[in-house]
């Protein structure tokens, strides 16, 4: 939804009498995992999502994977968990919002999205 916003589309609830194009958003793939690994630990985290309109036939895939070495000294807490997971969310975000700006969606400005 986020991405839409910021591409200045008007992102309505599915249930909303209004005229909108409807996106169908399915997540396939969201995970994040933390591996020690020698004297570090090795981060990973992966997220793909389909979205398709009633027009397409094919959904728009988009995907983001992340892996990144840490060293022990690199490892100040928990949030080392968390933080490849975010950084992917907001990959996946800036490569959705690449798709809206090269006109994959219609130009109507009015969303829903379920």
């Amino acid at each position: 939804m986020n991405a839409f916003k910021e591409s200045g589309y008007r992102v309505l609830p599915p249930s909303t009498q209004e005229p909108a194009m409807a996106l169908n958003v399915k997540v396939l793939e969201g995970w994040a995992s933390f591996k020690l690994d020698g004297m570090g630990a090795i981060r990973k985290s992966s997220n793909t999502i389909a979205i398709q309109t009633t027009d397409q036939v094919k959904p728009l895939i988009i995907k983001d994977t992340f892996e990144k070495k840490m060293y022990i000294d690199m490892l100040p807490g928990a949030h080392t968990i968390y933080d490849p997971y975010v950084q992917s969310l907001d990959v996946l975000k800036s490569k959705l919002k690449e798709q809206i700006k090269s006109n994959f969606f219609t130009e109507n400005q009015i969303a829903s999205v379920q």
